[in-house]
């Protein structure tokens, strides 16, 4: 765990489409402009205007690699601002490296971090909610590091290869059909974020090489909307 986090950064990961709600960062570094908030990430879906972005607002473009970007600098944490999510792969990555999350309750989000692992915020939070956040994770380190044990363990129990190789060996199938008596699992991928699972997927394959996988990439990229599909 990172114990000497700057106070005075903090780090924000993703699309920079309406679902992400990166507005919100911009009225926080307004709020508090004694920090900075580095936003990595690009539009992909939609074209929003963000207006006059705040100085203290840094963009820093694409990155590839997250477990580099994350520990690129002493962040003192990650903020969530989506309107509305799945589980977000980026705070299991965040908080598996030590970095304290904050979050609205979107979604899945509940799942992983809460009063335990955590700093869970109102579905519909407002600025107040993460000012007062940050000020608790300055003051209270204890409290901030015991947070980051408690989700890296949780982690690790829940969310890492091992986990899910298990999970899938207790399915009895996970479709309408067996193939040649064996379990069927299909794997939807969204090319757009999640392509560097890809490969993942075929180590898993490999790794419970007695299951049939079709994995099915749904490659937003293309006007057609082609689905690739692999077998």
């Amino acid at each position: 765990l990172t114990e000497k986090l700057d106070f005075k950064k903090l780090l924000w990961i993703g699309r920079l489409d309406e679902q992400k709600n990166i507005k919100l960062a911009f009225e926080l570094a307004i709020a508090k402009p004694d920090i900075e908030i580095h936003i990595f990430g690009s539009k992909l879906i939609d074209n929003t205007e963000f207006g006059v972005i705040p100085q203290n607002i840094i963009f820093k473009g694409l990155t590839f690699d997250i477990p580099k970007t994350i520990l690129s600098d002493n962040y003192s944490a990650f903020i969530l601002t989506s309107k509305y999510e799945g589980l977000p792969n980026i705070l299991i990555e965040c908080g598996y490296l030590g970095i304290p999350i904050i979050a609205p309750n979107v979604g899945g989000v509940s799942d992983l971090i809460n009063s335990n692992t955590g700093y869970l915020l109102s579905e519909k939070p407002k600025v107040e909610e993460y000012i007062n956040i940050i000020q608790n994770i300055q003051s209270e380190p204890e409290l901030r590091i015991k947070k980051s044990n408690e989700l890296i363990k949780w982690i690790e129990e829940r969310h890492t290869l091992d986990c899910l190789i298990n999970d899938i060996k207790n399915l009895d199938y996970l479709s309408f059909e067996n193939i040649n008596s064996k379990k069927l699992v299909s794997i939807i991928i969204p090319c757009y974020n999640q392509y560097e699972f890809f490969f993942f997927f075929f180590e898993l394959y490999y790794a419970s090489y007695f299951f049939l996988f079709v994995i099915f990439v749904f490659a937003y990229f293309l006007l057609d909307m082609n689905i690739i599909k692999y077998q």
